[in-house]
């Protein structure tokens, strides 16, 4: 026997013992998140917490895979999932650009939403908005928008330290113009007389990039499996419900 048959068989017994440990390994999926946004990824006494971060470890569990949470701001983590260094970013986290990744099914559906004064039934869409007075910061990229659709009559936009949802309360505006999961939120959580009005001015659905590499594609797939699953069993929607005060996983 040569020398080096004893090593060899040690090797082969060593690969023999690690082989079961690798073949069991789950995939990973390394996520990027930001470390502070309520509430769809934030930390609380070291723990993750929120919306997105619940959809991930769900999602993660029905498609066998080990997530990697990986905080940051948001251009880092686009400039790292570029890299290859990300599978994947929570949609809160900022979205890749399209010709870079494909994108899941969406899990939320947002958008601008209108907010009035419990009991006033003059506005239910955005053509309403015309001769009435928005509490709206001008010069946000939402001003501009609104500004530019052209409303007959005018809008008259003011602000003010108080708070445009206060305005609203006390008659000063007759309405408010935020996104639907932040007016969801602040009617839940303030005692004021308000309510939505009428649906979206626009819709931004929220997805879950990947790259357009075989490997991106292949979570892709996996992760949309189980967005699906978590959809049909309600999962999700409780979820919704849960942090952000209403069902809008489906539109």
């Amino acid at each position: 026997m040569s020398v080096k048959t004893p090593v060899v068989i040690r090797l082969c017994l060593l690969l023999m013992l690690l082989l079961p440990g690798v073949v069991n390994a789950q995939p990973s999926l390394r996520v990027g998140v930001l470390p502070s946004n309520y509430p769809f990824t934030f930390q609380e006494a070291v723990v993750w917490q929120g919306f997105e971060i619940d959809l991930i470890k769900a999602a993660g569990r029905v498609a066998g895979l080990e997530v990697e949470l990986v905080p940051g701001q948001s251009g880092t983590l686009r400039e790292m999932f570029e890299r290859g260094e990300l599978d994947t970013l929570a949609a809160t986290a900022g979205m890749a650009p399209e010709q870079n990744a494909t994108f899941t099914q969406p899990y939320i559906y947002s958008g601008p939403q209108i907010v009035v004064r419990r009991g006033d039934e003059r506005i239910a869409g955005i053509d309403d908005l015309g001769g009435k007075v928005v509490a709206l910061k001008q010069g946000t990229p939402l001003h501009q928008w609104l500004d530019g659709q052209s409303i007959e009559g005018g809008v008259e936009y003011i602000s003010d330290e108080m708070g445009a949802d206060e305005l609203v309360a006390i008659g000063r505006a007759d309405a408010l113009v935020i996104d639907r999961v932040e007016a969801m939120r602040l009617i839940a959580r303030k005692p004021l007389p308000l309510h939505l009005a009428g649906d979206l001015l626009f819709v931004e659905p929220r997805s879950l990039p990947f790259s357009r590499t075989p490997q991106g594609q292949a979570l892709r797939i996996r992760v949309d499996d189980a967005i699906t699953e978590l959809k049909l069993d309600g999962t999700l929607g409780r979820m919704s419900q849960k942090w952000l005060g209403g069902d809008i996983t489906r539109f």
